[in-house]
């Protein structure tokens, strides 16, 4: 089983701890929101995923960092874009490296800034994107569907 760092995170204070971690178990306390290597220089990352995102980096089949995003339904939310602070930007990097296919990336559902102003501006501009998971509207449910009547 891999040593790896945990993050936890309350408000924008975090503290790191070594907790055991493994792909089929993934993080040992459930309630550790973040897990990630110690660096020194962080980012701000937004997220349009509601309910947030694990970023994973994951070799020979065992998970070895995890980063927990907040979602558009988190406290921590701007123009509908989770903010999440602190998170090592080697490790950033490093993951956008490997899923920049992903459609949430190539469509701009999470990207990250130095700053969090930066970040926070950049999901302002961005408040109109469509995540695709948005809640249906009951008084207009989609094409060729009408709402239930109480009859």
């Amino acid at each position: 089983m891999h040593k790896g760092i945990h993050v936890r995170t309350t408000g924008t204070a975090a503290r790191a701890t070594d907790t055991p971690v493994s792909a089929t178990q993934g993080p040992v306390h459930p309630e550790t929101e973040n897990m990630a290597a110690t660096s020194t220089t962080t980012v701000t990352v937004a997220c349009r995923i509601p309910q947030g995102l694990h970023l994973d980096i994951v070799k020979h089949g065992e998970l070895r960092q995890r980063v927990t995003l907040n979602g558009s339904n988190s406290a921590h939310a701007v123009a509908g874009f989770g903010i999440t602070e602190h998170v090592p930007k080697d490790f950033f990097e490093k993951w956008l490296a490997d899923h920049q296919a992903l459609s949430a990336v190539r469509n701009g559902l999470v990207f990250a800034h130095a700053q969090k102003r930066s970040a926070e501006a950049q999901a302002t501009e961005r408040a109109g994107l469509k995540s695709g998971l948005e809640p249906l509207d009951p008084n207009k449910p989609g094409k060729d569907l009408t709402p239930l009547t109480k009859d």
